[in-house]
């Protein structure tokens, strides 16, 4: 029956050893606790399910608009710079409705809510300034059609008759279709699991939905071994939605139910809990849940409690009947206002327990023995004896598992010792020895800076106080900093056409110039200031000021690239 639960233990823990207690020993605690009064209510099943339908809250919406927006960037810079080049008449309101329409299709508010806003502007009444919304804006393209939008209309109609005039329907029936999915979502049905099978408590925070928590096993969670205090709880249910297209793979051929949605139900006979939710806030299931636990609670035991109160920390304090609720090695999120919750009918102070701690005993996921909370950390499945431990290859230094770094050769070392030696190549991801890449590099020349500033102040260098000379002098260190850097192994130095020069007595690597010129030199190093020259400049509603500075920059970098032809390839031109 726990075969899967016994793989997933293995999976997650990685022992120097092969000393894996038999699963039913593991499992004691578990056994023991839940008999205590959760087990009947299950009778002779660890799953309950129910379908439910329900409608997705507005912060759930807006999470999923905004993972879909983070999808589609490359749309949207395709349509400013679509709209730029297509737009005839650029002036007036242009910038700001722009500007407005943009933040419609990167705000999931928006999205969500579906409709337009085009910004406002500022007006001159009454000899004062003044605001005004802006409630219609015409744009006029170059064949002469032009579009009239509306503030208040829907984004998808205003984004619809743009895109069908500058020619991207294709890349916006994309982006509209992603964004009816999540709209087309708000009601659903699904099935809500009460369960206390051990894998439940051991994958509450994995799963194949695409989110996690600090309870993770797979992605070693800093409160991981508290979800075993949670599986060897006598009163804590784990209660999710589980999806039905998604399954997680436990081992071939055995998958387990992915969970949508996660959070425990704390039961007692003085009061039933739903602490804080994953990976989203949803009081409908959270209240369905409790409902479902409390009603078959009054079946088995004749329990009976109070209304269910969707803020229960308040209004615990509002009835002078405040409990303090606590934890080992479990991450304690009850007590902010998305706890659910209700008393027992007619409870009264002096008849609740000053605390209740619902964790159940912590144990090795290796040997099974009992962890003491004073001694150890909740960011392992293991005890101390049990840990892998290994020793860093270069320092010596002693490491748990989580410190354990293999590098391309093999062996095991410190995260210090491993960025050290090996370093990860820029261009096709390939990690090899530090000393055998090669990190190039553009120098930046005090010539390069000088003559900038001459061409800038009418033929005449500036004094060297001057405020514009030593802000690019700031920029860019010294007449011997580079201004970007770019690591390659040997086989990508070589495909990317990278040479060596002797600069200031010390060999670097530097963009060939038989190969490149200055843009796809400075492309490939991609210094900061020179990528942002580059792209605001295909923004369209960046203002003049900004549009000059970037062309100055990219200015100054050409003038860099002529004066390193100078020095160090002075014939080039004959060659």
């Amino acid at each position: 029956m726990m075969k899967l639960f016994d793989a997933y233990r293995k999976q997650n823990t990685e022992p120097n050893h092969d000393q894996y207690c038999d699963v039913d020993f593991l499992l004691r605690f578990w056994r023991e606790n839940k008999q205590k009064y959760l087990a009947p209510l299950f009778g002779d099943q660890l799953i309950l399910e129910k379908e439910v339908e329900y409608e997705r809250g507005k912060d759930q919406l807006r999470e999923d608009m905004y993972q879909m927006i983070k999808g589609q960037y490359k749309f949207i810079d395709s349509f400013i710079l679509a709209m730029r080049d297509h737009v005839m008449n650029q002036e007036g309101n242009y910038s700001v409705v722009m500007d407005n329409m943009i933040g419609c299709l990167r705000n999931s508010d928006n999205l969500v809510n579906n409709n337009l806003y085009l910004g406002y502007k500022d007006v001159y009444e009454n000899g004062r300034y003044d605001y005004e919304d802006i409630k219609a804006h015409t744009f006029e393209f170059e064949n002469g059609r032009k579009i009239q939008l509306q503030a208040g209309m829907k984004i998808t109609r205003a984004m619809t008759q743009l895109c069908a005039q500058i020619g991207l329907e294709e890349e916006w029936e994309k982006f509209r279709i992603a964004h009816s999915q999540v709209l087309n979502q708000k009601k659903l049905k699904g099935t809500l699991c009460l369960s206390i099978h051990p894998l439940d408590y051991a994958t509450a925070s994995d799963n194949d939905n695409g989110w996690s928590s600090c309870m993770s096993w797979r992605e070693n969670g800093c409160y991981r071994m508290g979800t075993v205090e949670m599986m060897n709880s006598p009163m804590v249910i784990c209660a999710y939605l589980k999806s039905n297209k998604q399954y997680m793979s436990i081992l071939d051929n055995c998958d387990w139910n992915s969970k949508k949605w996660r959070a425990w139900i704390i039961v007692t006979r003085d009061v039933i809990l739903c602490n804080r939710h994953y990976p989203y806030h949803q009081e409908h299931f959270a209240v369905k849940a409790i409902e479902w636990v409390r009603e078959l609670v009054g079946q088995a035991y004749g329990w009976e409690y109070e209304d269910i109160h969707t803020d229960f920390m308040a209004y615990e304090r509002d009835t002078d009947r405040e409990v303090e609720y606590r934890t080992n090695y479990m991450y304690n999120d009850i007590g902010g206002d998305d706890v659910i919750g209700c008393f027992r009918l007619g409870a009264k102070m002096r008849d609740l327990p000053g605390y209740i701690n619902f964790s159940g005993p912590a144990e090795c996921m290796v040997c099974g023995e009992e962890i003491r909370p004073e001694v150890q950390e909740a960011d392992t499945l293991m005890c101390n004896d049990c840990r892998t431990f290994a020793i860093c290859h270069e320092c010596d230094c002693e490491l748990d598992e989580d410190q354990c770094w293999t590098g391309p050769d093999g062996n095991t070392y410190c995260e210090e010792c491993y960025n050290q030696l090996f370093h990860e190549c820029d261009n096709c991801g390939a990690v090899e020895a530090r000393d055998e890449m090669r990190e190039v590099t553009m120098p930046v020349f005090q010539e390069a800076i000088d003559r900038w500033l001459k061409e800038a102040n009418n033929g005449k260098v500036p004094d060297r106080d001057n405020a514009i000379y030593q802000t690019w002098r700031h920029m860019h260190w010294n007449a011997n900093a580079t201004s970007g850097t770019f690591t390659v192994c040997d086989h990508c130095a070589y495909r990317l056409h990278i040479t060596d020069i002797d600069f200031c007595g010390d060999d670097i690597y530097v963009p060939d110039p038989h190969q490149h010129d200055a843009k796809s030199a400075y492309d490939l190093v991609n210094p900061d200031d020179w990528h942002w020259a580059n792209h605001i400049n295909q923004i369209s509603w960046v203002d003049d000021e900004d549009r000059e500075r970037a062309e100055k920059t990219k200015r100054f970098y050409e003038i860099n690239w002529e004066v390193f032809l100078e020095k160090y390839f002075p014939n080039l031109d004959n060659e």
